[in-house]
């Protein structure tokens, strides 16, 4: 063997070696390679199941931003909603406070009229207090004039009662002047009926009214008396209205009263009291 086959050997020999070498090298990197491979690949299968869980993550995000949106969207347009109600309501507000302002305003004037009224009715009132207190005593003075009235209403009556039995008593006594009267009485009565009057110069004129009759002796009581310058023969002619009634001769003569007998001859219906009398008929 040449030294150029040697060498040639000994170069296949190096090749050889250099290539199992690099094989082994090769094959040792493969290992590697799988080994990194399969952790890559394991840790790729499990980024891809972190991505796909991501990405659920994601689209369950998404839509629950959807949702916040549609939400906040939703609730956007119902705060719109609300603003545009709002704004109508501040609105009726202004209007209704221009109203109340309007109102206060009269009611304003209207209390101060008010107010302007009570004092008048105050006024009044003390006004009409005052009257009342002058009413009060007025009250107080016709009370006591009514009782005056009354006790001289009762001394009048004891007074008519003191006449009746002065009557009683003068009439027994009147008994013979009626007969010895009976002549010139017909005589009077008969002139009477023939429209002849005969006037009496001395009595003087004097408007009374009957306050008692008593039919039983012939006898009335005249609301009038000395006062009025009534004397005892005094004749008064009694009428009621236009008609003529009776002719009477006053007999006893008291202050304010007076009684009087009945001329029979010349009574045309019987008295009444309330009955008028006068002298100025004769």
């Amino acid at each position: 063997m040449n030294a150029f086959a040697k060498v040639l050997v000994v170069f296949v020999l190096l090749l050889s070696s250099a290539f199992a070498i690099s094989q082994m090298m090769l094959y040792s990197k493969r290992e590697k390679w799988r080994e990194k491979y399969e952790e890559t690949d394991t840790q790729l299968q499990a980024k891809k199941t972190q991505a796909t869980e991501l990405q659920e993550k994601f689209e369950t995000t998404s839509r629950q931003l959807e949702q916040i949106k549609a939400d906040r969207d939703t609730k956007l347009s119902e705060r719109d909603t609300r603003i545009k109600e709002l704004r109508g309501d501040i609105e009726d507000m202004k209007t209704q406070n221009e109203n109340l302002q309007t109102l206060i305003t009269k009611t304003g004037n209207t209390i101060e009229n008010q107010e302007k009224e009570i004092q008048q009715k105050n006024q009044a009132i003390a006004t009409l207090q005052q009257e009342n207190e002058k009413s009060k005593g007025l009250l107080t003075q016709s009370k006591d004039t009514i009782k005056k009235l009354q006790d001289e209403a009762v001394a009048k009556e004891k007074q008519i009662d003191a006449l009746d039995a002065k009557v009683a008593e003068l009439t027994k006594g009147l008994k013979d002047a009626q007969t010895n009267a009976e002549h010139l009485r017909g005589q009077l009565a008969e002139l009477e009926r023939r429209g002849i009057h005969l006037p009496t110069k001395e009595v003087p004129l004097i408007n009374a009214k009957v306050a008692r009759v008593d039919n039983a002796i012939g006898t009335v009581v005249l609301n009038k008396g000395s006062k009025q310058d009534v004397k005892v023969g005094y004749p008064f002619t009694i009428y009621r209205g236009t008609e003529f009634v009776a002719k009477v001769y006053v007999m006893e003569v008291q202050e304010d009263l007076s009684v009087a007998r009945v001329d029979k001859d010349l009574e045309f219906s019987p008295m009444q009291v309330g009955d008028s009398a006068t002298t100025a008929i004769h």
